[in-house]
């Protein structure tokens, strides 16, 4: 009788965790940011399941080096536009019904915390499904971490090898940095490392003959390669320059206070000091949880971005078992002081979430109607001229036309799209206005 009740009350708890999933996803369901990295997923994903990913990729190449400091990769790790090519028979590339992955994987990741932890496995899953980082996902629509991070954790936990094998590789391909947790996981275990890091690295190779094989992509992306000649070991040599070039104290300034902002959610004048709180209670707690965040952050200090909350997502969920574990470990009793706070930040949450929500008029975006006019005069517009756009892989995946970053020197015939929120769009000389409306100014070379 009291298993029947454990398991309806699982089930409850399940249904629980997929309506706060659905209806917090809900009001974001159509807006979406500019935020580029969805739209070059999606025009990746086309160009495989197209086969004509070579077009695509020299393409790429030619938009790329019309900016003077490009920030997009010429095409990303293949996980995410695989996946999307597979399931286009569902979203036909849309990228409103692609960004359902998101959420899916978001309530998969949730289950694995509740199913997986001992000591407070409901609150620790609201907590994660309601976090405003996890919420943030759902208007910039980031596709991968939560879905890299459900890969993961699938594998973590699993006990058949093989299957073991496969869930890590399936979050490698779409994450590549994810190969640090996994090389954690098989240290941290000690059973036959030699073999199973030569095991995971020979997949991997594999995987590489076959993506550059079939799509002439490496699984892992390819950034810019002025860096390097060897398309191979392009990252690699980004990577090493980044050690001269971004490495400093401002750096560690910023890892230490994203990785407080990850975990309250928000930034505040002590961030700095939260985030020395929490590097200390992981070293403090040293278990293989808490040993892979620590790895994990310290390998994003040579990853030039502005920003790190969102690579740090999978740093959310694993935190929870890192915290399970130290319990566990020391043999703390269930206190009702934890449990309290947990209902606190689990009400916290709640109220940011009502915030987002009350601000979504303010999102800028392709869902704006200002947005729309400019998208659909770019569409129906016989120029065959290159544009310029601050989002221009999402102005190329909805319009058709090719774009690039303008950040230097103004390629010929370009027309430059000028947004208003950003700049004060001076037209240059020998330019003039086709369209204007509240949002956009649209101007060509006469």
């Amino acid at each position: 009788m009291n298993k029947v009740k454990k398991e309806s009350d699982n089930y409850l708890r399940y249904l629980i965790l997929l309506f706060l999933v659905t209806t917090s996803f809900l009001p974001f369901s159509n807006v979406i940011s500019w935020g580029s990295d969805y739209a070059g997923y999606i025009l990746q994903a086309k160009a495989i399941h197209n086969f004509d990913t070579q077009e695509f990729i020299n393409t790429q190449n030619f938009l790329i080096n019309l900016s003077e400091n490009p920030k997009y990769p010429i095409y990303t790790p293949i996980g995410m536009p695989l996946l999307i090519s597979v399931s286009s028979f569902l979203t036909k590339f849309d990228m409103y019904l692609v960004r359902i992955i998101i959420p899916i994987s978001v309530f998969f990741v949730s289950l694995i915390i509740y199913k997986k932890n001992k000591r407070y496995p409901f609150l620790y899953s609201l907590i994660f499904v309601l976090h405003p980082t996890i919420i943030a996902q759902y208007k910039d629509a980031i596709l991968t971490e939560s879905l890299a991070t459900m890969f993961f954790l699938m594998g973590l936990l699993n006990k058949n090898n093989k299957l073991k094998l496969c869930f890590f590789l399936f979050s490698i391909l779409i994450r590549p940095s994810f190969v640090i947790f996994v090389i954690c996981d098989i240290i941290f275990e000690q059973k036959k490392v030699i073999k199973n890091l030569l095991l995971t690295f020979l997949s991997l190779i594999l995987i590489n003959v076959l993506t550059r094989s079939i799509f002439n992509m490496n699984f892992y992306g390819l950034y810019d390669t002025r860096l390097s000649d060897n398309e191979t070991f392009g990252i690699v040599a980004i990577l090493v320059d980044n050690i001269k070039t971004i490495l400093s104290f401002e750096k560690i300034l910023l890892l230490i206070n994203e990785l407080a902002r990850l975990f309250i959610g928000f930034t505040t004048n002590i961030n700095f000091v939260i985030g020395i709180f929490l590097i200390g209670f992981l070293i403090y707690i040293r278990n293989k949880y808490s040993l892979m965040i620590i790895i994990f952050s310290m390998f994003h200090l040579i990853w030039e971005t502005p920003s790190l909350v969102r690579y740090f997502i999978p740093l959310l969920a694993i935190s929870f078992f890192a915290f399970d574990d130290f319990l566990e470990i020391r043999k703390i009793k269930n206190n009702d002081i934890i449990k309290y706070f947990f209902v606190l930040i689990i009400a916290f949450n709640l109220v940011q979430l009502n915030n987002s929500i009350n601000i979504l008029e303010n999102q800028t975006g392709p869902h704006q109607q200002e947005s729309k006019e400019m998208l659909d005069f770019v569409t129906n517009s016989h120029n065959e001229n290159i544009f310029s756009f601050h989002s221009p892989r999402t102005l190329r995946l909805l319009t058709n036309k090719n774009s690039y970053w303008l950040d230097g020197d103004i390629h010929k015939d370009t027309v430059i799209i000028c947004y208003l929120k950003e700049s004060d769009c001076k037209v240059n000389e020998n330019y003039k206005i086709i369209f204007k409306n509240n949002l956009y100014v649209i101007s060509d070379n006469e």
